[in-house]
């Protein structure tokens, strides 16, 4: 890597003759501004020197990225350390370096997800079993109390049609689910089918027997996903998960602020960590965390084998010394301290993190379209 660097950032272009700089206007003392690092060249670039800029910030990006990948897995703490004594040029920025690993997990997370066309399949499967299920409890029923066996034969008869239907047409159990799931938010407003039928019928009463503003708000809710989804809570559901999925990346840096708080109460005694250098800490850690859960997706997408699942064994056992690892690289106490600290931290960030989610996943129970 330092060959690149090399090559590439220190560049071979011709350097302007006037001394001040394009960028900020500053003079320059050199080939490089002082103020805001630009390299005092000529403007004018053919495509060979736009392919080599390219090349070469690719892989200057490149060499920050692995070297500092490298240190981040298997000395936990090091850049953390390295980030507050000043070195940092050397090292990706963590901000940048969380932006990216999260992103790379999560696109290659959803794209290893199971179709909607195997969750289908295994959804007429899994309804086709309780219907038969369903039936032979009505036929041993039957067998034993002949008094209303003819309502039980009527409900065989309506059980084995909805088999038939679902045999030549999957999209039939859309109509199967909608029998037993609901938006049941309150079961008060059967009655209705829009909102606006609603709110009329809301209009039309007595201020004091009208819903009160937060149960109005509800049954609105539920009224427009029924609406919106044709009662089909399913496909809501998915969406909602998805949706909240996307959010985990958000969810974590929320969690920045108060995590680092407590690490600041926690770590009270140590007088020379300030709130931004447990901040700092915690990108470097949950840098890590997307690194393992990265390499636990694509181990997952291997299959159920010995060695698959000899590696993410692995991979699970080492993200658990690590949290423990990274708290004694970074702070620097001995182990007992460390690793009580770092359960109760681990107890607390788990909380945290969970609440956040919950809150995002009741925001968008509320505003997903």
């Amino acid at each position: 890597m330092p060959i690149f660097r090399k090559n590439f950032t220190l560049s071979h272009f011709k350097e302007r003759k006037e001394k001040n700089c394009l960028n900020c206007n500053a003079q320059v003392h050199g080939r490089f501004c002082h103020v805001c690092g630009q390299e005092n060249i000529e403007t004018k670039e053919s495509v060979w020197q736009l392919v080599s800029h390219f090349v070469g910030d690719l892989f200057h990006f490149d060499g920050k990225f692995f070297s500092s990948l490298r240190l981040l897995m298997f000395r936990p703490g090091f850049l953390s350390r390295e980030y507050l004594q000043g070195r940092r040029m050397s090292y990706i920025n963590p901000i940048r370096m969380y932006i990216f690993s999260s992103a790379i997990f999560f696109l290659i997370f959803f794209m290893l997800m199971p179709s909607n066309v195997n969750d289908g399949n295994a959804l007429v499967s899994q309804v086709r079993n309780e219907i038969e299920a369903e039936i032979d409890s009505l036929q041993e029923k039957i067998k034993t109390d002949s008094l209303t066996s003819q309502s039980k034969l009527d409900s065989i008869a309506l059980l084995k049609r909805d088999l038939e239907i679902l045999s030549l047409d999957s999209n039939y159990i859309k109509i199967l689910e909608n029998r037993k799931e609901s938006f049941s938010i309150s079961n008060d407003i059967d009655s209705f089918t829009s909102v606006e039928q609603y709110l009329r019928y809301q209009q039309s009463l007595p201020e004091k027997d009208r819903d009160g503003f937060i149960d109005s708000k509800m049954k609105q809710r539920q009224l427009y996903l029924n609406q919106k989804y044709k009662g089909d809570q399913r496909s809501f559901l998915k969406k909602l998960l998805d949706e909240v999925l996307h959010k985990i990346p958000i969810a974590l840096f929320i969690s920045l602020p108060f995590v680092a708080f407590l690490l600041n109460l926690v770590y009270f005694r140590n007088k020379h960590y300030f709130f931004a250098d447990h901040a700092i800490f915690l990108l470097h850690l949950f840098n890590a965390l997307f690194v393992f859960g990265l390499g636990i997706v694509l181990v997952g997408a291997l299959g159920n084998g010995k060695i698959p699942s000899f590696i993410s064994s692995v991979l699970n056992i080492w993200m658990f010394l690590y949290w423990y690892w990274a708290f004694k690289g970074f702070y620097q106490q001995g182990w007992i301290k460390t690793i009580l600290k770092g359960f109760f931290m681990f107890i607390m960030t788990s909380l945290i993190i969970i609440m956040i989610i919950f809150f995002f996943g009741l925001f968008l129970t509320f505003t997903i379209a």
